[in-house]
């Protein structure tokens, strides 16, 4: 079981990233990164690679192991196996277990013949280990200490605890200069790269300088040193050969001189490179490690390096920021190339260079046995041919493949490459898709696994879960490769982990799916699935993956505590998130308490993407009343309950009204006078969103971040501004004299804006409004704000507005009833001072004749604010003089229903038979009833039927019909002498038309006409 390979979760971002990572006996391996105690940077290198991540995402050959001299820590290997010995640590504070202060233990295991595991030793580690390597006769911990060794050197140093596996009692401890920066196990040696951290705060894009290799000699019952030396430059990938070591460094120009650098790119060419990237060749010589031959490479970041099995041949991907090659694919120049170099000798020689015109700066790369994959946007993909044995030309070796799209794909598309064999790769493909659902925006994940055969480069795509690491058994292997989804948009903890079998075609059959709760290393082999928690080990076979083999490792953790919690919501709030996890007591963990499960749960209750908050669905938070439920929280192997009580309540008119009422009364209680001098003017609601608590650079409120409203008043000339929750508080804000500072006017005019004197039904005009600074020396309006309400049974908004000016407005402020809560800022640099700014103008329609009074009135809403230049706090509508309007129209009277010119007894019965057929409607609700009808005659029929509203109060009601009548007798009762008689005259003739007509069915009963909708009975 030597061979095998692991995944393991970072710590601080809650994401399983994929390493395909194999510690086999192969002769070209790399040497592994190290990892700090740091939990914020523990990680593995993911399957993809991104040219802007630089070395934090270095992708994995299938023979490889972590490059080993990145700064500091990217990776641990904590759980390893071999000949039926496990080794697993422990270490709470990589896992962010702060309590007690636990020291990392060491725990050895011997499987037993039925695959359980046998505690055989527990080593308490005096430092923090980040990986385990096994030998046939030695465990080595290998990990770093800040302390001062036994000779009272200070500074970090870098631990070998070395173990007997003949007597475990037979332990002893090498100590290195440095903090680790990664190690190796190859064959019989041992590989370990230290670093001395600089003076200042590191910057995790720049690796150490310089690296002190350490080779160690493990093939025996003890571990002696090799050899060592100093790699002086930084260092961005290398891989191992033998007794060579073959590093990518960035070489200072001035160290060159142009040797065996690429033809074009020495200091003469006129394109040099300050630090150009140089592969060169160390080699293990007597008890040193020797520099060899140098090779200057054409890119000069974002290097890749992949070293063939037989160390002949070696690839290297890069971006750099001349192109230095020709393009051989259409496209923009982003800068990327494949190197092809021959290792046959001792000086590294360019084969073949392959400059790659990708249509992105962001790709996904792996480097294969074969060939190299480029993920290039969101569906493409670059396949570059690296075999050395055959010579062809630069643009022969490269395929773009076009993939599918996804329907309504979004960002961020290809997120993973990985080699599952020397034939086929398989990419990930993600896309976030949202939908609204009521006022939130919520994403969601869609993911897909594609094959691609190398022989034919053929793809063939499925959808997979998208909160899932794969565990892939190609027809050529036994141990399964590790695939993760790639880099996330947000931080994500992987919740199963999908078993299946490629089959020939490269479709992936599912064989199982493992729940992963807080797993923070996954080790696979030909053998069995092992997963490490905090505090145990979960281990499946996989021909029984429904039988879990559970061992605890150590102590378990104690137990969480999990209290109740009693919140009462604002529904109308939308505040959807409930962290009822923030007064448990639990171990920091550093997020790994989820909550694994709800009990009783109202609809619209449910646990949010990762586990640590729950969320109110639109249902939820649709109702009102008090719930009560549980949750499960679950850290490691422990879970707790705890009794949440939901109050989910809404504020509406009447608290509105209750909270202005307090405002008055506390007013006339400051000044010393009665409610009536109180004179208030808009409201500004705060029912959804708390106060805030600062209403304006120079006013606080004592009563932010609570809900409530803000009104300004007026007593005689001071004006006030008030703040009042709902609690029964009240403050005062602000007071300052009153004075009318600005004006906005109303004016009918035509389309050029010259006013107009007179209008007849039927035409069409419109009503301007402009705005004034009245202030003295004013720099002129900046925003202005305003409803002006129509009286819908005389006027219609034809639907257009006309912007004036320089004046820009926010919203659809367009309704039936006129326009409502209309925002507008005038956007010019130059202060128009106290000219008249015209703002906008809007299309109305007459469709009754009569007398009608417009006026403007102050806009409500929250945002909806009246601004002067040189003045920073809002203008208060009582500080506003709102205009108004007077226009006769001529011809047809508002309670002439039917337009006949004549208001007659007909019109009172179209209203009656209206009533007996639908009953009392809203003006606004006239559209539904029209739902089955199309085209002109519909528009023209609810014209017609807005008529119906005589009195103008946006409802057609029995007091409509009584307006016709009250209209008829004072029609009827023209002289003194002939009122009674006509009057009398008049109300038999409206009887005997009721008594003939009101039973016909129809509201149109003087003519033909069936007025009834389209589709209504």
């Amino acid at each position: 079981m030597n061979s095998r390979r692991f995944l393991l979760e970072s710590l601080e971002l809650r994401q399983l990233l994929a390493g395909d990572v194999c510690l086999a006996s192969d002769p070209i391996e790399r040497i592994a990164e190290g990892e700090s105690a740091s939990p914020a940077i523990a990680r593995v290198a993911t399957s993809g690679f991104s040219a802007t991540a630089d070395t934090l995402a270095t992708a994995l050959p299938a023979a490889a192991i972590h490059p080993p001299f990145i700064l500091p820590a990217f990776g641990s290997d904590l759980l390893a196996e071999d000949a039926n010995l496990v080794a697993a640590v422990r270490n709470d504070a990589l896992a962010g277990v702060s309590e007690g202060n636990r020291s990392p233990t060491l725990h050895l295991f011997d499987r037993q013949d039925d695959d359980t595991l046998v505690e055989s030793a527990a080593i308490a580690l005096q430092f923090s280990p980040t990986h385990v390597v096994l030998t046939d006769r030695l465990v080595i911990a290998i990990g770093s200490s800040p302390d001062a060794d036994s000779t009272g050197t200070q500074g970090p140093r870098t631990v070998l605890l070395v173990v007997s596996r003949d007597d475990l009692a037979d332990r002893s401890t090498i100590s290195l200069d440095g903090g680790l920066a990664g190690i190796a196990h190859h064959d019989d040696r041992l590989f370990v790269s230290t670093y001395q951290p600089p003076g200042f705060p590191p910057q995790l894009f720049l690796p150490p300088l310089p690296v002190t290799a350490t080779v160690f000699d493990v093939s025996g019952d003890s571990i002696s040193r090799i050899a060592s030396g100093e790699l002086p430059h930084a260092i961005t990938d290398n891989a191992i050969a033998g007794d060579d070591l073959l590093v990518v460094e960035q070489i200072p120009q001035t160290e060159t001189s142009g040797e065996n650098a690429p033809e074009g790119t020495t200091a003469s060419s006129g394109t040099p490179v300050d630090s150009p990237q140089h592969l060169v060749r160390y080699r293990i010589v007597d008890d040193a490690i020797v520099k060899i031959a140098t090779l200057q490479l054409t890119a000069d970041s974002n290097l890749q390096t992949r070293i063939s099995k037989d160390g002949q041949t070696a690839v290297v991907f890069g971006q750099h920021q001349r192109l230095l090659f020709p393009a051989v694919v259409d496209g923009p120049q982003a800068g990327f190339s494949v190197a092809l170099i021959d290792l046959s000798d001792d000086q590294p020689q360019l084969f073949q260079a392959v400059a790659l015109a990708t249509r992105n700066s962001q790709v996904k790369v792996e480097i294969g046995e074969r060939a190299v994959v480029v993920a290039d946007g969101r569906n493409s993909l670059l396949v570059v041919d690296t075999d050395q044995s055959i010579d062809i030309d630069a643009q022969s070796r490269v395929t773009r493949i076009e993939l599918p799209g996804i329907p309504n794909q979004t960002f961020p598309g290809i997120t993973g490459v990985t080699e599952l064999s020397p034939d086929r790769f398989a990419i990930v493909r993600q896309s976030y898709t949202t939908t609204s659902e009521g006022d939130e925006t919520v994403a969601r994940r869609q993911a897909e696994l594609l094959t691609l055969s190398l022989n034919d480069h053929t793809v063939l795509a499925q959808e997979i879960p998208s909160n899932a690491v794969l565990a892939v058994f190609s027809p050529s292997s036994a141990i399964p490769t590790l695939v993760g989804l790639g880099p996330e948009l947000v931080a994500h903890q992987a919740e199963q982990i999908v078993i299946g079998d490629l089959d020939d075609s490269g479709h992936f059959n599912l064989r199982a799916s493992i729940g992963l709760p807080h797993v923070l290393e996954i080790d696979v082999d030909d053998h069995r699935l092992l997963l490490r928690q905090i505090d145990q080990l979960i281990q499946y076979r996989w021909d029984n993956l429904d039988h879990a083999i559970v061992t605890p490792l150590g102590e378990p953790l104690p137990p969480p505590s999990a209290v109740d919690d009693i919140i009462r919501r604002n529904s109308d709030a939308r505040d959807r998130y409930l962290d009822v996890l923030t007064n448990d007591q639990v171990i920091n963990a550093l997020g790994d308490v989820r909550i694994a499960e709800l009990i009783d749960a109202p609809a619209g209750v449910e646990i949010a993407t990762g586990g640590n908050v729950l969320r109110l669905t639109d249902e939820a938070l649709g109702s009102e009343g008090t719930f009560e439920f549980q949750y499960v929280l679950q850290q490691g192997s422990q879970r707790a309950s705890a009794t949440v009580t939901l109050t989910l309540f809404r504020f509406d008119d009447a608290d509105v009204r209750r909270a202005v009422e307090r405002i008055v009364v506390r007013t006339a209680e400051d000044l010393g006078v009665s409610a009536s001098e109180v004179r208030v003017s808009s409201q500004r609601r705060f029912t959804d969103i708390p106060m805030p608590v600062h209403h304006s650079d120079r006013i606080d409120n004592p009563l932010g971040g609570q809900f409530g409203v803000v009104v300004d008043v007026a007593v005689g000339d001071q004006l006030y501004r008030y703040a009042a929750n709902f609690e029964g508080d009240v403050a005062q804000l602000s007071s300052q004299p009153l004075d009318q500072v600005m004006q906005l006017s109303l004016k009918a005019t035509d389309v050029e804006g010259n006013t107009i004197e007179s209008v007849r039904t039927g035409d069409e005009f419109f009503l301007e409004v402009s705005a004034q600074d009245l202030r003295e020396f004013g720099f002129g309006v900046f925003a202005v704000a305003f409803d002006l309400p129509l009286p819908i049974n005389q006027l219609e908004l034809t639907g257009e507005v006309v912007l004036l000016g320089k004046f820009d407005d926010f919203g659809d402020p367009v309704t039936a009833a006129g326009i409502d809560e209309f925002h507008a800022l005038e956007a010019m640099i130059e202060h128009p001072g106290t000219d008249t700014q015209g703002v906008v103008r809007f299309g109305v329609r007459a469709i009754a004749g009569g007398e009608v009074t417009l006026a403007l009135n102050p806009a409500e809403s929250r945002g909806a604010e009246l601004l002067l230049r040189g003045r920073d706090d809002e203008v208060s509508p009582l500080e506003v003089v709102f205009g108004s309007l007077t226009i006769n129209i001529d011809g047809i009277q508002p309670t002439d229903t039917d337009a006949s010119g004549a208001v007659t007894p007909s019109d009172a019965l179209r209203v009656i038979n209206f009533l007996g057929i639908y009953g009392a409607v809203d003006v606004d609700d006239l559209p539904a009833l029209a739902d089955a009808a199309e085209g002109e005659d519909t528009e023209l029929h609810l014209r017609s039927m807005r008529r119906l509203d005589t009195n103008a109060d946006g409802l057609i009601s029995a007091r409509d019909a009584l307006n016709v009548i009250n209209d008829l007798a004072r029609l009827f009762s023209r002289d003194d002498d002939a009122a009674e008689g006509e009057s009398v005259a008049a109300i038999r003739s409206v009887d005997a038309a009721f008594a003939g007509n009101v039973l016909a069915g129809d509201f149109l009963s003087d003519d033909d006409d069936d007025d009834r909708f389209p589709g209504r009975g």
